[in-house]
């Protein structure tokens, strides 16, 4: 597979705008591709993309600032345990604090293709998304639980602000 980089926010938009009209259980090259496309949507700097798509490397954003997910670190391992339990593929990791806890949030791909179009939305702000995510609560673990969040992107970063 190539990666393809898409030249403009627009053109991003539009693809995203585009049902996928699939259907059945995704190969993982193929959850990568769908999760490559998700991270050129946001305009993530293109050699995470790259990283991402060739190493399966995935970023933690902290403030739309990105580093690499050590497989072997707490955090590593917390993906790992989702991608196995969920059937899943984690595509980037943020962290924020808020009043009720920390959270990690990891964005997520299906395995089923008929749920790409709704894991993953587009909103009127062109620098906003909706993306289905698993939310680890640090603080108040049985408040984690998947569901969606809403996703900022700046400077090739994203950040969650709801």
């Amino acid at each position: 597979m190539k990666l393809r980089v898409m030249g403009t926010k627009d053109e991003c938009r539009q693809v995203m705008k585009t049902p996928t009209k699939l259907s059945g259980i995704a190969t993982p090259e193929q959850m990568v591709a769908r999760a490559a496309t998700l991270l050129e949507t946001m305009d993530i700097v293109v050699p995470y993309i790259k990283d991402y798509f060739a190493n399966g490397t995935v970023y933690l954003y902290k403030g739309f600032e990105g580093e690499k997910v050590n497989p072997d670190s707490p955090l590593g391992k917390k993906l790992h345990e989702i991608e196995k339990e969920f059937g899943c593929k984690v595509y980037a990791v943020t962290f924020e604090r808020y009043s009720w806890g920390r959270v990690y949030s990891f964005l997520l791909v299906s395995k089923y293709m008929e749920d790409w179009d709704v894991m993953f939305r587009l909103t009127g702000d062109p620098y906003k998304y909706i993306a289905y995510a698993y939310c680890w609560n640090l603080d108040r673990p049985e408040c984690s639980e998947p569901g969606s969040v809403i996703l900022e992107s700046a400077i090739g970063g994203i950040r969650r602000v709801g």
